[in-house]
């Protein structure tokens, strides 16, 4: 009888350290928008380029953004996009 409590004694000590070594893993809170960085030049000797880019980028986004967003498959939904330079 003693052996029989020794052994639950041992498994539910077991337990309880398995139990308080695993990691907890949270959700990660979803965004409201999706950001995405943008290096473009806006002065110097390739501003030239620069606000065509930006303009680009922006109507993209705007097409985007106007069918809702993009999928991220990680929160089952869609996102807009909003660019920042």
């Amino acid at each position: 009888m003693r052996k029989k409590q020794l052994i639950g004694i041992t498994l539910c000590v077991c337990l309880m350290l398995f139990l308080a070594f695993v990691p907890a893993y949270a959700q990660p809170a979803a965004p409201k928008a999706i950001k995405i960085g943008i290096m473009i030049s806006m002065t110097g000797p390739d501003a030239a380029i620069g606000r065509p880019a930006k303009d680009g980028y922006e109507m993209a986004a705007a097409k985007f953004n106007k069918d809702g967003g993009v999928y991220v498959k990680e929160f089952g939904r869609k996102y807009l996009l909003k660019f920042q330079s």
